[in-house]
């Protein structure tokens, strides 16, 4: 469950704040490469949540006889959104 927290804490930090935050920094090479750096941290976060829910999408897709892959994809899109306002905020 914490990957699942983790994942949607990183995706709602890299929609909402990431630009915003650190706008400044895109200036400066080093700063701008640290941001990057935060992406890519942030994006192997969501990357490791979804993988660790696939199995779970797959299993219900396959419940309710319904392909899975799109539509997979699509329910777990619309968790992550439906969830994304009842997350802490993450900025620093």
């Amino acid at each position: 469950m914490a990957a699942l927290e983790d994942g949607l804490s990183a995706r709602n930090r890299l929609i909402h704040r990431i630009l915003i935050d650190n706008i400044d920094r895109f200036v400066d090479r080093e700063e701008r490469r640290k941001v990057v750096a935060m992406i890519m941290d942030l994006r192997s976060k969501v990357q490791k949540a979804s993988k660790a829910i696939d199995p779970f999408v797959k299993s219900l897709s396959l419940t309710f006889h319904s392909e899975v892959g799109e539509q997979a994809e699509a329910a777990f899109s619309r968790f992550l959104a439906q969830h994304a306002d009842k997350q802490p905020s993450t900025a620093s």
